[in-house]
């Protein structure tokens, strides 16, 4: 099973660059518009990793990590990151 890395709130710009670049490096890759998508989407796929585009607020950032800590129908991902630079093929 791939590992799956959710990317929320990317500028659709760089949203399907970014898609492909981790795709090409063998993850399966979802994305939400927003962070209630995203508390969706961990509910569903259970990811290893969320990637948050550095636009968001940190307290948007902060509050979906808490809400995804505190929903006991996910396992929180193992890493939340904030997204600070474009990924380049």
């Amino acid at each position: 099973m791939k590992p799956i890395i959710l990317l929320v709130d990317i500028a659709s710009d760089d949203r399907e660059n970014q898609r492909a670049v981790l795709q090409g490096q063998g993850y399966e890759v979802l994305i939400a518009e927003n962070e209630e998508a995203a508390q969706l989407l961990c509910q569903q796929a259970q990811p290893d990793l969320v990637l948050l585009h550095e636009h968001r607020p940190q307290l948007v950032g902060a509050d979906l990590c808490r809400r995804l800590k505190q929903d006991l129908s996910t396992t929180s991902p193992r890493a939340l990151c904030r997204l600070r630079t474009c990924m380049t093929r």
